[in-house]
């Protein structure tokens, strides 16, 4: 995928924490649409999202969530 070309993508996630997850959930609700609660679509660049999966990795823990 080129930097500039955009791609379907669907992220889903399980987050244990409530706090975690109104986290992750505000992340993603600026950056991509709500489908349902833990289920949002989106089309990003090789770049954003890189940098998504960045923010994401900063909040979830990766032994507790999903």
């Amino acid at each position: 995928m080129s930097g500039k070309e955009r791609r379907p993508f669907l992220i889903c996630y399980d987050v244990a924490h409530p706090k975690r997850l109104r986290q992750l959930h505000g992340l993603l609700r600026k950056r991509a649409i709500p489908v349902q609660y833990s289920v949002f679509a989106g089309e990003f660049g090789e770049m954003r999202l890189e940098m998504l999966i960045r923010k994401i990795g900063r909040i979830i823990h990766h032994r507790e969530d999903d």
